[in-house]
């Protein structure tokens, strides 16, 4: 639907890194360039999706998400470097690789030696949200088994920081 110097786009709907996308969006050239909405990801591969995010950390499992976007910039070649975005996501049956939370647990150790090894995971879920350049993971939740690890990290930079609560019942 075309308004003026701007889009409405009420269903977009794709594939995507082995799921499904869906959303709307709002292309706007009043301004600049500017593109905001609402997109859902279902039962994604997110080793396909994250590629290339993080060279050591790696995410495998059936990823979904509710994510709010927007995008504005004078230069279209520089919108995608506006990206703020903010939702929640949720994976399932997968593995987090160069984080180990399993072995400190069974030692009664610090989170802090949890960088190699990896994860299984039954569920993971938790919010996020991006703005400039950082990206903050909040509300993360991980069972696996037993196990359950409660964190949040942010990236800011290339510099992560945060916290995260381990127990094995």
């Amino acid at each position: 639907e075309a308004r003026g110097q701007s889009i409405f786009a009420n269903t977009i709907k794709g594939s995507i890194a082995g799921g499904r996308f869906e959303g709307s969006a709002l292309f706007d050239w009043t301004q600049g360039w500017a593109v905001s909405g609402k997109l859902t990801l279902s039962d994604v591969k997110g080793e396909e999706l994250l590629d290339g995010i993080s060279p050591r950390t790696r995410l495998t499992g059936r990823l979904s998400a509710n994510l709010d976007f927007s995008m504005a910039s004078f230069n279209l070649d520089q919108l995608l470097d506006s990206l703020q975005l903010k939702g929640v996501f949720s994976a399932k049956d997968g593995v987090l690789e160069n984080l180990d939370f399993v072995s400190p647990a069974r030692r009664n150790a610090s989170a802090s030696g949890v960088q190699g090894g990896s994860t299984k995971y039954n569920t993971l879920s938790g919010a996020i949200s991006k703005e400039g350049p950082r990206l903050s993971l909040s509300n993360i939740k991980l069972v696996s088994g037993n196990l359950v690890v409660s964190a949040n990290l942010s990236a800011n930079n290339g510099k992560l920081a945060g916290n995260a609560r381990v127990s094995l019942g």
